[in-house]
C-alpha cells in the first residue's frame, strides 16, 4: 500500500495507492485529491529603519519556512533631537551658534543665536570744565558682551578735545560742544560739555551716610561724591571732638572713646555732616 499524502504549501494531497510488495509494480496509482495549500506568508523585519538609515524586511511562510527576497524599508527621516547646546555665545558683534543631536543616528542640526542688543551707559550726560581743565571721570559701562568703545569725537575741537581713552580736555576758548562716544557695535551716546573761565564749583556732596556707629579703636573711610563730577574744589574734613573720633585729610575716621561726634565734610561752600556714635 502507498499511504495517502496531505497537501502542503506547494504540493497537492494524494489518495492511497497500491503496489506489489514483491516487485514494486504500481497496482493502483495515487490520485490528486486536493490542490496545494499555497504559502502562508508573513512579513519579518530584519532591521528596523531609523531616521537616517534604511531598514530591511522579507516575507516567509509560516508553514514551510520559504523566504522571499529581502526588500528595503526607507529611512523615516524623523530625527529624535535632544535639547540645543550653545557652542558659541552670541555677542554684540557676532551671532552665536547652538547645536542639537539626534539620539538615534547622531545627526547634528545647528541654529543661529541672534546678536545681543548693544547697550551703553554713561555716568553723566553733561559736564562743565574750566578752560584747560582735563578729566577722565566720564565713564562708559553696561556694555553687552563683546562690545567696546571704538572712538570718541568732539563736535568742536577748538572748545574741547577727547582722546580715544576718554580723556576730555577743555581748550583755551569758552563755549559748548558735544562729545560722541561710539561702540564697535555702532551704538552711540553723547555728553554735552560747557567750558568756562572760572573754576567748577561744588553744588552737592553725596555718597555719605548721615549716621555711622563704630566701636572704639575701629576705623572707617568716608568716600564723598562731588557734583558736578568735574568740581576742582578740595574736600576737607573736620571733627567736632578729637577725643571721641578723629578724621584724616583723606577721610579716615578713627574712633577713640564712647560718645557722639560730628564730622563735617566740606567742598567749597557745600557741607555734609556725618554723626558718628562710638561705642565700647
Amino acid at each position: 500500500m502507498i499511504p495517502a499524502k496531505e497537501a502542503t504549501c506547494t504540493e497537492p494531497s494524494l489518495t492511497e495507492g497500491k503496489k506489489c510488495s514483491t516487485c514494486g509494480k504500481i497496482l493502483e496509482p495515487q490520485e490528486e485529491a486536493d490542490p496545494a495549500l499555497g504559502h502562508q506568508m508573513k512579513s519579518v523585519t530584519d532591521k528596523e529603519a531609523t531616521c537616517g538609515v534604511d531598514g530591511r524586511r522579507h516575507e516567509e511562510c509560516e508553514v514551510c519556512g520559504y523566504k522571499n527576497a529581502e526588500e528595503k524599508i526607507p529611512a523615516t527621516g524623523e530625527h529624535k533631537y535632544g535639547a540645543y547646546k550653545v557652542t558659541r555665545d552670541a555677542t554684540a558683534l557676532t551671532n552665536g551658534i547652538k547645536v542639537r543631536s539626534c539620539s538615534v543616528c547622531g545627526n547634528q542640526e545647528s541654529a543661529s543665536i541672534a546678536k545681543l542688543n548693544p547697550i551703553i551707559k554713561l555716568n553723566t550726560t553733561s559736564i562743565t570744565l574750566k578752560v584747560k581743565q582735563s578729566t577722565t571721570k566720564v565713564t562708559v559701562s553696561g556694555l553687552a558682551k563683546g562690545d567696546r568703545v571704538a572712538f570718541w569725537k568732539s563736535s568742536n575741537t577748538k572748545i574741547v578735545t577727547v582722546s580715544n581713552t576718554g580723556k576730555i580736555t577743555a581748550q583755551k576758548k569758552t563755549g559748548s560742544a558735544v562729545l560722541t562716544v561710539t561702540l564697535k557695535s555702532g551704538k552711540k551716546a553723547i555728553v554735552k560739555v560747557k567750558v568756562q573761565k572760572t573754576d567748577v564749583k561744588t553744588k552737592k556732596i553725596s555718597g555719605l551716610s548721615k549716621n555711622i556707629t563704630l566701636k572704639a579703636k575701629k576705623k572707617v573711610t568716608l568716600k564723598p561724591v562731588l557734583s558736578p563730577i568735574t568740581s576742582v574744589q578740595k574736600i576737607t574734613y573736620k571733627t567736632s571732638n578729637k577725643a571721641i573720633a578723629t578724621v584724616s585729610n583723606k577721610g579716615v575716621i578713627t574712633a577713640k572713646k564712647p560718645g557722639k561726634v560730628k564730622i563735617t565734610v566740606q567742598a567749597g561752600t557745600k557741607k555734609f555732616v556725618v554723626t558718628v556714635t562710638v561705642k565700647k
